[in-house]
């Protein structure tokens, strides 16, 4: 391109010409050969995972694939051990300063005060605004083992939402959530 730019002569467009059809035919060769390494590579055993990565590079579009961690085992208990094994290493207090250890010491025997004597939002009760506002961002779902699906909730006549609600701040503040919901 630079030396036709700065010499256009008919030699010189030849020889681009040229190069430009090598450059052409050594794509399509490339490109040729990609798809038929790509096809002979998936078989009856190829994983559906890989075979939709193929599909989705050809589409154009970018696969981002995690590195496989190369370890001795290879079923799925060895790659977990592994993991866990990992984890318990990177995240053990041993890799504390002394400082930090001290000071994390210190701080952890200090007695938590649950109390709050100030006033805060996500202390109050529930509003019946707020329960309709959260019944109505819920979606239309298969019922619960109570049975139960969001639809009857959100049609209840006003008296029994507001039992509801009653019943929802109770256990809010006691914090104690009733055996049958968990």
């Amino acid at each position: 391109g630079g030396l036709l730019r700065n010499s256009p002569t008919a030699e010189n467009l030849d020889t681009f010409k040229k190069i430009k059809f090598q450059g052409r035919r050594t794509r399509r060769q490339v490109r040729r050969e990609s798809w038929q390494k790509c096809l002979s590579g998936i078989n009856s055993y190829t994983q559906e995972a890989k075979v939709w990565n193929m599909v989705q590079r050809i589409a154009g579009k970018q696969v981002h694939t995690l590195p496989l961690i190369n370890t001795q085992g290879d079923t799925l208990e060895d790659q977990a051990n592994f993991l866990g094994a990992h984890f318990e290493r990177v995240s053990s207090s041993s890799h504390y300063t002394d400082t930090f250890q001290k000071y994390r010491t210190r701080i952890e025997k200090q007695k938590l005060e649950h109390k709050c004597t100030r006033y805060e939002a996500y202390n109050q009760a529930f509003s019946l605004a707020e329960l309709r506002t959260s019944l109505n961002s819920c979606s239309t779902s298969a019922p619960g083992s109570d049975r139960v699906v969001y639809e009857m909730l959100k049609n209840l006549p006003i008296e029994t939402r507001e039992t509801l609600l009653c019943l929802y701040n109770d256990i809010w503040f006691s914090g104690t959530i009733p055996t049958s919901w968990k």
